[in-house]
Parts: C-alpha cells; sequence; structure tokens
C-alpha cells in the first residue's frame, strides 16, 4: 500500500509476517513531519533533510 501525506513525501508500507515495514522518501521540498495511518495504526514519520 502506498500513502501520500503530501506532495514532497510518498510514504509506502508493506506486512512481513507480524512486520510493518516503512519507507520514506524524500521527493522535493517536505515538512518536519507528516502523519500517515496505516492499517489503523497512526504513525509520524520524521523526515530530515540534509
Amino acid at each position: 500500500m502506498t500513502f501520500r501525506p503530501d506532495a514532497g513525501v510518498l510514504v509506502t508500507a508493506r506486512s512481513i509476517g507480524p512486520k510493518q515495514i516503512i519507507k520514506v522518501e524524500d521527493s522535493g521540498f517536505c515538512p518536519a513531519r507528516s502523519r500517515i495511518t496505516v492499517e489503523g495504526w497512526a504513525l509520524t514519520v520524521s523526515v530530515r533533510r540534509e
């Protein structure tokens, strides 16, 4: 499943057994934090740009 909290951050999630793997890709401008929901769980993803 794929979530797009805003235009700058792409969040993908997939289940591996009992675990959830979350990947965040920064495709340009992004906020300091994006709030997403994965299967009912609210997660706060922090994106840091170097």
